[in-house]
């Protein structure tokens, strides 16, 4: 399915001043740019979909296994044995530090980023 293209609408507006370093050949030259008004401008841009949803063909992310049914709205304890079923401490830190980092969901990425804490702070005390 193919996209159509938006045309977007730019308003007017006044720039600052600025100071701009041009550097011709050897030493650095700065140059003050005046302030001006941009005009308004009209310009057709492709149609990238929904604000923060990533066209299938362009996910990069590819999950190493899966949390074997782990939700962000069950119980503490019920989403770490979910998490841990089947997996060392070290695995199920870093299957949801992945998630935390992937997720657009607020509410996922903390509950994820906690639980993937207490897996990597579980592995390192084991570890001694």
């Amino acid at each position: 399915m193919a996209r159509k293209k938006l045309r977007i609408t730019r308003k007017a507006h006044k720039r600052k001043s600025y100071v701009k370093d041009v550097i011709p050949g050897k030493g650095v030259k700065r140059k003050r740019i005046p302030k001006t008004i941009v005009k308004k401008s009209t310009f057709l841009t492709k149609d990238r979909g929904k604000l923060g949803l990533t066209p299938k063909a362009q996910r990069w992310f590819k999950p190493v296994g899966t949390l074997s049914g782990w939700e962000k709205t069950q119980s503490t304890s019920e989403r770490r044995r979910k998490a841990a079923r089947g997996r060392t401490d070290l695995s199920s830190a870093r299957a949801l530090n992945q998630l935390a980092n992937v997720t657009s969901d607020r509410a996922t990425e903390r509950v994820a980023r906690a639980d993937a804490k207490y897996f990597f702070e579980k592995h390192r005390r084991g570890k001694k």
